[in-house]
């Protein structure tokens, strides 16, 4: 059960992180890496999952 716990709070840590990279390497934005970008990424996409996962 905690091995559950660790991998899902992993995947809620990288994930915004690796939105903005992608987004940095393809579109050349130079988004920085801060709180705010990374909560704001983690919104979008949780929006975006729960939109197109039903």
């Amino acid at each position: 059960m905690l091995e559950i716990i660790i991998y899902i709070l992993a995947i809620v840590v990288a994930v915004p992180e690796l939105v903005i990279w992608s987004l940095n390497t393809l579109f050349q934005l130079h988004i920085e890496y801060t709180m705010a970008t990374w909560f704001a990424s983690l919104v979008l996409t949780s929006i975006v999952v729960v939109k197109f996962g039903e």
